[in-house]
């Protein structure tokens, strides 16, 4: 099976790194990204199968402020996949990215990555899913910032879902690992989330959830970045405190309604919590996001 993609996306959300100061640019963070590439499965026998992706992104922001994070970036991903029996699937995943930023604030980045999965289904209401990888990721000194971090060391990420009946199901997520940072090299992050659905009526549901997230920073600077637009060049205020260390809390709760076969809608409210051991750098913000889905 091979399967040729372009997934537009612009989510509602921010970075965990963004602490605001009070200024209208620390939240102006809205984003368009566009992924196209090729994904391939291939079923070697019953039981085993071997899968694999390549993508290339373009991540923009909509706003100058944020151009700093502007990139673009290709990514691989393989796996091999084995049913041992009806309950149990164990695998072997692994990665590679490439991330360059147009900017030039942040520093270039290349990671790899690879380790075993497992999945263990008792029963068809309980599914239970694990994977550990090591990972690597190496940064560039084409960038402003002056952070020389690299990050290697163990990752993972794993779930649990249980079907308590027809309409209502729950499950809890966790995940630890980095990613490319915000006027630093990169920030690690563990995270546990929890949500639950009750579809109380055939083509409506409610969904409620909660996550709590522990952020730390590689380095980080302060000052400003360049950025440079059609209009002219002007200066954007960067500013991180070192080894920045935050804790997110956060809820939702949301509803959606399936109005035909491939379109729905969904409206949902979000509240934010942001505890850093820096006073200045707490605070809280409400989301309400309403969506529309087509299915084509």
């Amino acid at each position: 099976l091979i399967t040729f993609f372009d997934r537009v996306s612009s989510p509602a959300n921010t970075r965990p790194e963004i602490v605001g100061n009070g200024q209208a640019a620390g939240v102006d963070f809205n984003r368009i990204e566009n992924q196209v590439g090729v994904s391939s499965a291939w079923s070697i026998t019953e039981e085993t199968t071997l899968s694999g992706m390549y993508g290339y992104s373009i991540d923009r922001g909509l706003s100058d402020a944020y151009a700093i994070l502007n990139r673009n970036s290709h990514n691989l991903s393989g796996g091999v996949f084995h049913r041992p029996s009806p309950y149990w699937s164990i695998g072997l995943t692994s990665q590679a990215g490439f991330n360059t930023f147009t900017q030039r604030f942040q520093n270039d980045s290349t990671s790899y990555g690879a380790g075993p999965v497992v999945s263990f289904r008792p029963n068809q209401f309980i599914t239970l899913t694990a994977g550990v990888q090591y990972t690597v990721i190496r940064f560039g000194t084409s960038g402003q910032i002056t952070d020389r971090s690299d990050f290697s060391g163990v990752t993972w990420q794993g779930s649990a879902t249980h079907t308590l009946s027809e309409n209502l199901s729950h499950s809890v997520t966790f995940a630890s690992g980095a990613d490319s940072g915000l006027g630093s090299n990169y920030t690690e992050s563990t995270r546990v989330g929890y949500q639950v659905i009750w579809r109380f009526i055939e083509r409506m549901a409610v969904t409620g959830s909660f996550d709590y997230q522990l952020i730390t920073q590689s380095s980080s600077v302060d000052g400003f970045a360049l950025i440079t637009v059609d209009t002219g060049t002007f200066a954007v205020p960067i500013s991180f405190v070192a080894n920045d260390e935050a804790t997110l809390y956060q809820a939702s709760l949301g509803t959606g309604y399936q109005i035909t076969d491939r379109t729905s809608v969904n409206l949902a409210y979000n509240y934010l919590k942001r505890s850093s051991r820096f006073s200045s750098r707490s605070f809280d913000v409400n989301t309400v996001t309403l969506a529309f889905n087509y299915q084509f």
